[in-house]
């Protein structure tokens, strides 16, 4: 009631003024959300003229370039249809247009968990979506993986998919298999993409023909202010593979006969279609700003409509286009003259861009004077017109221009269009690049827009970077700030080729940026990017020397603090033992270092000396060094007085360091003085309880120094004082070398453990017993030598040196443990930069070299009859055999030719690859033991290579699971049968879900095929008459399975049946062999 009397006492018009102020701020806040900025915090592209990446693609804008090029003939034979004569039917008038230098029929389907037999099939717009997405996001220096299953939007425009028409007419004279069916459905960019990256918001495809990435922009951004989406992947695709979109825009006479965009020209007579594709990672603003990420450019404001009735359907509205940049400019709260910059949409047609540039005019210059000129712009002018993926063309142009203060010329602008009133606009068109000049404190503004041939509309309002978030370098550069002395850096690659590739695009990075802070190139790698199984971590203390160890790494010279290996697959996570040790007083002033460097260890530090304050004389920290030394520093030091809270305040502190770093025990160990820190970190007592334990420990231990006389009354009582509880962390106890359930939750243990120093062995050796895999030593000193451990065990060291602990965290990176980056650098000032992307690599997968080869399920019967008339071709032998095993009618009579000269073919089309699967078995029973499983290794990824459509030379990893190959339940279907065939054992897809790679298959295949072998070998030889007289079941069984199975024609269901036949036989034999 006390909360309602203060209201109570209010008057009527006062509670009315509190209500209106509290709706007053509630609408404010949701006005606020529904306008907030949107940030662009990353771009991957791929655009004629080779731009493969921002820098490229700004690069190419500087240099003015015109790339258009001749039609290439792997998209089709422009000799076939060319014809300059427009009015020849059937025939293209243009041989030019703007094409991707890279290579669009190559893919790395490996990479994203695709087979390729799939890759093949699909539409390769998807497959570009898919690299230049992943670009995006490193980029933007966000790790994929930290995507999955997060409120994320994908909208992607595109208005083509000329995949599907090479399908069908290759294809023509059957149905579409279900990969291509998949693979070319248009709804399948979005799908596909949110799909592989594990993403949960909303995933649209969008076509609204030209303006389809912009409103795919639009939407994103609606998506992000109303919370429905937190991240947002936002881009366009367009790419030409036949020339049946050619031809229809040619017989419209919408192309131009140059194959030139010249807008705002007077020549303009048409648009070059081009291809490319980008993509943009967009976040609400305030997210953006307290996640620390790199802002580009804003989106201010947005907006979409449509033509409505107009001249035609294809035809512009100029009434419409005015409306959607006034509703943008509302949206954005923005006033027509703050705008410095338009992207037009510039097709360089003689009727849509007088169009344009008058609605640009009534919106955008009614007020403005010469002095303050409007700048238009077009990038369809250097790289064609993109279609569907126009519209984010020219926004990640206009981001760009904006990010270096630069507008780039337009090209081909030699004789203004003389329908549009140049001397009375003002407005002007660049035909060389200038400086984008602020205009007082008002920030760089520009608009974008977006008109679609079916008549929707886009414009869009960028804002340049937060000068806020420009200056943070700035901030960074106080003195006061801390930073480490060194740093490490972090490569992982899916295979050993791309991690070599990627090291060298490292090299080369740093040859060209040597502005860059090493430290944000590590902050950046180590945060932003996936982690994969083959791995390399550096440390260094700049640039070059990085550099010069990653040259040296290369040409396999010796050399420190660079590190490399590979993390088998489906393993898991290692197994850490924290081992804290004992006693070792003249190292600690070694903690100097880290005290000054690294505030997490600092402020551990400094609890532990606030905390015994009342248990010493001297501080902890004057002690240390840490602040200004006292002259008897040292000599306090010899004293277990000191020596002892000093120890377990470091050894803390360091432990409090590793675990900000993501580094977490699963068992604890401790000698001495670490057992207490051991017993403190697993919870038993708390940190104050333990810090006065070890203090009074301490000061006892150098009163019976002192004295020869051992005092423990006083610490057994401090012991009895303590709240003890059941340890959090498992707990080796350093006395017994066992694990600890209840006993060190008395004042007994710890009384009794003070006087006793116990070497680590027994400890160790149950640390060996339980598996663990990783001892990481946290203390001044090494106590463990490495012969105290297995093979397999690694001893790591956690000292207080940087160097020490960079190349201990980076063996334990190598070693697969998991580390939180962000947590690494927490403490410091850093900022995400641009960084080489991952190395894809890409193989040629595309639909009509693709033939996959139908891996045959029966084994081959070399000693059979059919058999050897199926190979010699022989139909009139086979249809007596066949004649002679049951009565045919006449009618089946006629057909059995036909039919058997169709199973004759086929069975020489299998031929070659039966015959390697019916040896398999025979080769494994040959080989000596220890072989056999590399033989079915080897057998398994030449199989998987065919059933996943790839090269022949390709090697499989074998610890890969068969997920990350690609193998999806249809393949997965078809493996099982296979193997069923050839082996002759019991395998399902469940199966195949156990034993989850090649290496665990084999596994599994070797235990099935020899259990039912060591059956045979107890029964190979059978005595029925008592007599010397022996009888071999296997050869007695194997030709009538032989014959079985070729007189079915290798019928599988028959196979199956015979194969329970034959264990009746032998089971027959054996009963009658007692």
């Amino acid at each position: 009631m006390e909360p309602n009397s203060q209201t109570n006492k209010l008057s009527n018009q006062q509670r009315l003024l509190l209500k209106i102020q509290q709706a007053t701020a509630k609408l404010h806040e949701i006005e606020t959300a529904a306008t907030e900025p949107i940030a662009i915090i990353g771009i991957g592209c791929r655009f004629p003229g080779g731009v493969d990446s921002p820098d490229t693609y700004w690069k190419f804008l500087k240099e003015a370039k015109d790339v258009r090029t001749e039609i290439p003939r792997n998209r089709w034979d422009i000799d076939r249809y060319y014809d300059p004569d427009p009015d020849v039917p059937d025939k293209i008038y243009v041989r030019q247009g703007y094409f991707l230098q890279q290579p669009i029929d190559k893919f790395d389907p490996a990479f994203f968990g695709i087979s390729g037999l799939e890759a093949a099939k699909m539409e390769p717009s998807q497959r570009l979506l898919l690299e230049v997405t992943w670009e995006a996001l490193e980029n933007a220096g966000i790790s994929p993986r930290s995507l999955k299953k997060t409120d994320t939007g994908v909208y992607i425009g595109q208005m083509n998919n000329d995949y599907g028409i090479i399908g069908t007419d290759l294809q023509s004279d059957k149905l579409p298999d279900f990969y291509l069916g998949i693979g070319t459905a248009m709804s399948m960019s979005a799908g596909r993409l949110a799909y592989i990256l594990g993403l949960q918001g909303p995933a649209l495809f969008l076509d609204t023909s030209c303006s389809s990435s912009l409103v795919a922009l639009h939407l994103a951004c609606q998506s992000l202010r109303s919370r429905e989406s937190n991240l947002a992947l936002v881009g366009g695709v367009n790419l030409m593979l036949a020339p049946n979109a050619t031809h229809a825009l040619c017989q419209g006479r919408a192309l131009s006969p140059d194959s030139r965009c010249k807008t705002f020209d007077a020549s303009a007579d048409g648009f070059a279609r081009g291809e490319g594709c980008g993509m943009v990672v967009l976040k609400r603003l305030r997210d953006a700003t307290a996640d620390n990420d790199r802002i580009l450019a804003l989106v201010k404001g947005s907006a979409v409509n449509h033509d409505g009735p107009s001249s035609g359907l294809t035809v512009p509205n100029q009434q419409a286009q005015k409306k959607v940049i006034r509703q943008a400019l509302k949206n954005a709260k923005l006033k027509p003259l703050e705008i410095d910059y338009v992207e037009c949409h510039g097709t360089g047609t003689s009727l849509g861009d007088p169009l344009e540039v008058r609605a640009i005019d009534e919106v955008y210059c009614q007020k403005r004077t010469k002095e303050q000129l409007l700048v238009l712009g077009a990038v369809k002018s250097n790289i064609g017109h993109l279609e569907g993926a126009a519209g984010i063309a020219g926004l990640i142009k206009v981001v760009l221009a904006l990010q270096n203060e630069e507008i780039p010329a337009n090209l081909h602008f030699n004789q203004p269009n003389p329908q549009i009133d140049w001397e009375e606009m003002p407005l002007k068109v660049p035909t060389t690049a200038f400086p984008w000049k602020q205009q007082g404190e008002k920030p760089r503004l520009a608009g974008i827009s977006g008109f679609g041939m079916s008549g929707t509309n886009a414009h869009i309002i960028l804002e340049e970077a937060p000068g806020e978030v420009k200056s943070q370098k700035a901030k960074g550069k106080s003195e006061d700030v801390l930073e480490r002395p060194l740093h490490l850096l972090t490569l992982s690659a899916k295979t050993e080729t791309a991690l070599q590739e990627l090291v060298s695009n490292y090299e080369n990075y740093f040859k060209t940026h040597p502005e860059s802070e090493l430290a944000d190139i590590c902050y950046t790698a180590n945060t932003g990017r996936n982690h994969f199984n083959h791995r390399l971590a550096v440390v260094a203390s700049n640039q070059q020397e990085l550099l010069e160890k990653l040259r040296q790494q290369k040409q396999e010279e010796e050399v420190g603090g660079i590190l490399s290996g590979k993390i088998p697959h489906n393993i898991a996570t290692p197994k850490i033992a924290f081992i804290f040790t004992g006693e070792n007083p003249q190292y600690l002033n070694m903690g100097q270092q880290l005290y000054e460097s690294q505030p997490t260890f600092r402020q551990a530090l400094d609890k532990c000396d606030r905390i015994l304050r009342p248990e010493l004389e001297n501080s902890l920290l004057e002690v240390l060094d840490h602040q200004k030394p006292q002259k008897s520093s040292s000599d306090l030091l010899d004293q277990s007085t000191y020596s002892q809270p000093a120890l377990f305040s470091i050894e803390y502190a360091l432990f409090e360091l590793w675990q900000s770093w993501g580094i977490k025990p699963d068992v604890l160990l401790g000698q001495n003085v670490g057992e207490y820190v051991a017993a403190c970190v697993a919870g038993v007592f708390s940190l104050e309880e333990a810090l006065k334990l070890i203090a009074t420990r301490g000061r006892l231990m150098q009163q019976q120094r002192n004295s020869g006389v051992i005092i423990d009354t006083e610490l057994k009582n401090i012991a009895q004082e303590i709240t003890y509880s059941q340890p959090q962390i498992p707990l080796i106890s350093n006395v017994t070398g066992q694990k600890l359930g209840n006993e060190m939750t008395s004042a007994e243990y710890w009384v009794n453990h003070s006087w006793e120093f116990v070497p680590l062995t027994q400890g160790i050796k149950t640390l060996n017993e339980e598996g663990y895999e990783i001892f990481l030593e946290i203390g001044m000193c090494k106590a463990l030598e490495t012969k105290s451990l297995q093979e397999s065990q690694v001893l790591l060291s956690a000292q207080t040196e940087w160097e020490e602990i960079l190349e201990t965290l980076a063996q334990l990176y190598i070693k697969g443990v998991n580390i939180d980056w962000s947590g690494f650098d927490r403490d410091y000032i850093r900022e995400k930069v641009a960084l080489p992307t991952y190395p894809f690599q890409r193989e040629r997968y595309w639909i009509e070299t693709f033939e996959k080869e139908k891996p045959n399920k029966i084994p081959e019967n070399e000693s059979s009859l059919i058999f050897n008339l199926l190979n010699q071709g022989d139909i009139e032998g086979l249809t007596a055999e066949l004649n002679q095993a049951q009565d045919l009618t006449l009618d089946e009579k006629k057909l059995l030719p036909k039919f058997l000269k169709l199973l004759i073919n086929q069975h020489k089309n299998n031929q070659t690859n039966s015959s390697e699967k019916s040896g398999i078995l025979e080769k494994i029973e040959k080989k000596p033991e220890k072989d056999r499983q590399k033989l079915i290794i080897n057998y398994l990824q030449s199989l998987l290579n065919k059933i996943l459509g790839l090269d022949e030379s390709n090697h499989l990893d074998a610890q890969l699971g068969f997920a990350d190959m690609g193998l999806n339940y249809s393949l997965m279907l078809e493996l099982k049968e296979t193997l069923q065939t050839t082996f002759g054992c019991e395998v399902s897809v469940s199966t195949l879900l156990d034993y989850f790679n090649i290496q665990e298959l084999s596994k599994y295949l070797l235990i099935q095929i020899f259990a039912g072998g060591e059956l045979e070998e107890k029964n190979e030889t059978l005595d029925l008459t008592n007599q010397s007289q022996q009888i071999t079941v296997e050869s007695e069984i194997k030709p009538l399975y032989e014959d079985a199975i070729a007189t079915a024609i290798q019928e599988t269901e028959v196979a199956k049946a015979i194969e329970d036949e034959l264990k009746e036989i032998t089971l027959l034999l054996n009963n009658e062999g007692d």
